[in-house]
């Protein structure tokens, strides 16, 4: 009795030292490798692993054993639990998926394409030409290069970037009309599937339209407007502004630019960015050496990745029951966190749609509105609270609305057209699910 007694006191001794080593590393990751940006996602492990603790301090050695056996037991089924969510979002253990974090790929192909570059953010220039460190803010990407995007779906999507730095074929502006041209953000571009996957190639193939893809990650509506004011060919058909939910909220940081506050309030203003790709480029090649710096230097000190992101470049990330912290956090952060527009990002982008429909009657040019929202809209079966906003001013433009929101909430399995179910963008069946929708509305209204 009294080794059974002794054994139980090593016993609770080991779980108290390990939890608390558990509590270090929480807080270690939660204020240290992601400086505190995540503290309240964090917050709910280190609640409950201090609970835990407390628990077993209380709690009689004699009773230690029984206690083992539930932490274990409770270990295990959060373990299936982690293997049924990894099946169920496709994921195969037996795939080759490629794990090679953005440095590294990088590299790698760098070594048999010299104008190899990831993918830019134009939007992290705003503020250096605020402070005059820049004279003009680029809107377009490197030109003439691959880009590495993202990698999502368990591979890494790159693209050649056009005379311009967009992701398209460069004899696309060699056409006297253009069919349509495409603006919006990540979606619009082509977020993490190939070239030949996007909705402008998929429009290119099931229309035979000459489709131009103005397309940048990480821009939003103001950002859109001053793309169109210097990019938008003078012969063009229709314009699809394909819009997502967070590019009302984007204009906060975008309007401390004051170079993109004149493309709303001065009609005629222009940086004349076709005609500066060069100037542009160089910017941009200084910008990817300190990026490369960057993720260099904090991949060396651990600050990959937060708990939320692309792919998970770690093989073995469900041993750290990625899949089972990700369903816990989707269902409790995410739906709260909503980012919700003030009446100000609303009145803006009233008047940035009205100028664009007013560009497009002055041309002779039909314009079209998308709407698309996140993967949690339909995880969650919510329209989220900007939605009826934005019904509503596009209504009152009388601008054709192509809802592919509602078109995904009435699909039978929306979350098939994601990534393992949970990433942000799209997958090839996805780009290829909205790309026929836009066409099919087309064809009826015209």
């Amino acid at each position: 009795m009294r080794k059974d007694y002794d054994f139980s006191k090593i016993i609770k001794k080991f779980l108290i030292t390990f939890l608390f080593l558990i509590l270090i590393y929480i807080f270690y990751r939660s204020e240290f490798t992601n400086q505190g940006n995540w503290r309240e996602y964090y917050f709910l492990y280190f609640f409950l692993t201090s609970c835990l603790i407390i628990f077993i301090l209380l709690i009689k050695s004699k009773y230690i054993a029984n206690l083992t056996l539930l932490v274990f037991s409770t270990i295990l089924i959060l373990y299936i639990i982690e293997i049924i969510l990894l099946k169920n979002s496709g994921y195969d253990f037996f795939n080759k998926y490629d794990f090679r974090s953005d440095i590294q790929i990088y590299k790698e192909l760098k070594t048999e394409n010299k104008k190899t570059f990831l993918r830019t953010n134009t939007i992290n220039l705003l503020t250096a030409n605020n402070n005059k460190i820049l004279p003009i803010v680029p809107l377009s990407g490197i030109s003439k290069s691959q880009i590495i995007m993202c990698n999502e779906g368990g591979f890494w999507a790159t693209y050649f970037s056009d005379r311009y730095g967009f992701n398209n074929p460069d004899f696309v502006w060699d056409s006297n009309e253009i069919d349509v041209v495409l603006i919006g953000d990540s979606f619009t571009e082509g977020a993490c599937v190939n070239e030949n996957d996007t909705i402008s190639a998929n429009l290119r193939k099931i229309s035979n339209f000459n489709v131009i893809n103005l397309g940048r990650a990480g821009t939003g509506s103001l950002s859109h407007l001053a793309i169109l004011k210097e990019y938008l060919p003078k012969k063009t058909k229709r314009i699809l502004w394909i819009y997502y939910e967070n590019d009302v909220t984007d204009l906060e940081n975008e309007q401390a630019s004051n170079i993109l506050n004149e493309y709303l309030v001065n009609e005629n203003f222009t940086q004349n960015l076709i005609n500066k790709q060069n100037f542009i480029d160089q910017i941009l090649f200084d910008q990817h050496k300190k990026h490369i710096k960057y993720i260099s230097d904090e991949k060396k000190s651990g600050r990959i990745n937060g708990p939320f992101g692309s792919f998970n470049t770690d093989k073995f990330s469900y041993l750290k029951l990625y899949s089972v912290r990700s369903f816990i956090t989707e269902r409790y952060f995410f739906k709260k966190n909503e980012l919700v527009p003030t009446k100000k990002n609303i009145s803006d982008f009233r008047n940035i749609i009205t100028i664009v429909d007013q560009i497009a009657k002055k041309n002779d040019i039909k314009f079209y509105f998308v709407y698309i929202s996140s993967r949690q809209k339909y995880s969650s079966k919510l329209d989220g609270e900007t939605y009826p906003e934005i019904v509503k001013i596009i209504a009152n433009l009388n601008v054709p609305f192509i809802d592919l929101h509602k078109s995904f909430m009435e699909y039978y399995d929306p979350l098939s057209f994601f990534p393992f179910r949970r990433q942000l963008h799209y997958n090839e069946k996805g780009y290829k699910f909205v790309s026929e929708k836009i066409y099919q509305f087309i064809k009826l209204n015209e």
